[in-house]
């Protein structure tokens, strides 16, 4: 199950000041029920009674100290918020940037019969090339993703396939995150410069900054070190592994590391389907208590 993804609409509603010869020429406002009787505003503000009339919440904060307005909610899971003042704009801006979920994330990844996704030097050669235009399917996918959040030694392939190989960048209109702590951004290619931003954050937190920007609903996640580590911390929610039938005795795997909390994570098959050479590519969804 994806993240609930919910919008609010601030306005920000700042009270017109009347001027002065306005004000001394406003007639009151008679009061219902008593049709010869105005009512003096100055008498009714002194009064005080702590009455909050029906329809109007307080644009005061709430016991949690968070400025709530007047919010209607509207269909789509949009929110209306009626704020009165620039401090109540910032606060509620502030809490939807705090408060923003973290983007659906989608691994796609070749595996062996035995369970690894290279080798012990970094190797995918064991992995069908494409032919023509068969792409198995890669293309379609990057269609379904907004950005793609890998690792230095996953970036360095592709970048050398790039540079050797003349091979297209592959991610053309996606923004590509690299997380590593061993590597800047004037490390990256001149020719990649403008393509990829570098980030000393985890991939968790690179996550987290993604989803804050509001433009991001689902990323791609690549990189063996990457992966593992959202898997470790229950923070994937689909995996397209494609079965590739060869063994390599060792190399790189998902594999082999706790589980938050020590507990299994139980995943539905959506989808399974040769795509050629022998290969199955199975989607798996991640299910989790709602």
């Amino acid at each position: 199950a994806s993240p609930t993804m919910s919008a609010t609409l601030a306005v920000f509603h700042a009270p017109r000041a009347i001027p002065k010869i306005q004000r001394n020429n406003v007639v009151p406002r008679r009061r219902i029920g008593s049709p010869h009787q105005a009512e003096d505003p100055r008498r009714r503000a002194k009064r005080g009674d702590g009455k909050k009339r029906l329809g109007r919440p307080s644009d005061k904060s709430d016991d949690n100290g968070e400025t709530s307005g007047r919010r209607q909610f509207l269909s789509g899971g949009l929110q209306l918020l009626i704020l009165s003042s620039a401090d109540d704009l910032l606060a509620a801006a502030t809490a939807a940037y705090m408060s923003a979920p973290r983007p659906e994330t989608v691994v796609y990844i070749g595996v062996t019969m035995d369970g690894y996704i290279a080798r012990p030097d970094g190797s995918l050669d064991f992995l069908p090339q494409p032919e023509g235009d068969d792409d198995f399917g890669f293309g379609a996918f990057l269609n379904t993703v907004d950005a793609v959040v890998m690792g230095r030694r996953t970036f360095d392939q592709v970048a050398e396939f790039v540079a050797r190989d003349k091979v297209p960048w592959p991610y053309e209109g996606k923004r590509v995150i690299v997380v590593s702590r061993t590597m800047t951004q004037k490390d990256v290619p001149e020719l990649l410069s403008s393509k990829v931003t570098v980030t000393a954050q985890s991939p968790s937190e690179a996550l987290k900054a993604l989803g804050k920007t509001g433009f991001t609903r689902r990323v791609y996640v690549d990189g063996g070190t990457t992966i593992r580590s959202l898997l470790e911390e229950d923070q994937v929610d689909e995996m397209v592994l494609t079965s590739v039938p060869v063994t390599i005795g060792r190399g790189t795997s998902l594999w082999g590391f706790d589980t938050k909390d020590k507990r299994d994570y139980r995943w539905s098959v959506t989808s399974s389907e040769p795509i050629g050479r022998g290969m199955v590519k199975t989607t798996y969804k991640r299910l989790r208590k709602k």
